[in-house]
């Protein structure tokens, strides 16, 4: 948008979404890092799952949306980042982007059976709750989200940004 050169550059493939492979296997083999054997030690282990395709780790994942953590965010600036991160900023550009990425509570098909029931036992109870907010759009309900979702539905940044990056002159290189 201001007019430099730009060039993305992805550690995977080009795949657009009606070519995704239909199964788990194939998602791992094509579209998962390392086969989705990643991750994360410390005092226990935590497997993470992150891809290897243009559009990154929005790929894959269930296209959940969430505001960091206030307190996350200021504590970057324990690492030196506080000044090209503020909490404002970074709060304000995920708000600006929302939009883009067609937030919104997840409802209708998009809502899975066992997460209404979930909601419905909170109401009845008194206790507070809100369905999960997601960058989908006409979301199908196919439960395919970690293997790509093949109805383009999951608004990855695959599918809701790089055609418009490309647009305005940005390269993609995988």
């Amino acid at each position: 948008r201001a007019g430099l050169s730009v060039a993305l550059v992805g550690s995977g493939r080009w795949r657009a979404p009606g070519h995704y492979p239909s199964g788990v296997y194939g998602a791992m083999r094509d579209l998962w890092s390392g086969w989705g054997m990643g991750y994360a030690r410390g005092d226990s282990m935590i497997p993470i799952v992150q891809a290897a395709a243009v559009g990154g780790t929005t790929t894959i994942n269930s296209a959940i949306l969430a505001d960091p953590p206030e307190e996350v965010i200021a504590g970057w600036g324990a690492l030196g980042l506080g000044d090209a991160f503020p909490v404002e900023g970074v709060l304000s550009a995920a708000q600006a982007a929302a939009p883009d990425l067609s937030a919104a509570p997840a409802a209708g098909a998009a809502m899975a059976p066992h997460a209404a029931l979930f909601l419905e036992a909170l109401r009845a109870r008194g206790i507070e709750g809100r369905p999960t907010t997601r960058a989908a759009r006409d979301c199908q309900g196919s439960q395919q989200c970690l293997q790509g979702c093949k109805n383009g539905a999951k608004q990855s940044t695959n599918v809701a940004l790089l055609p418009r990056y490309a647009e305005l002159g940005g390269r993609v290189l995988s």
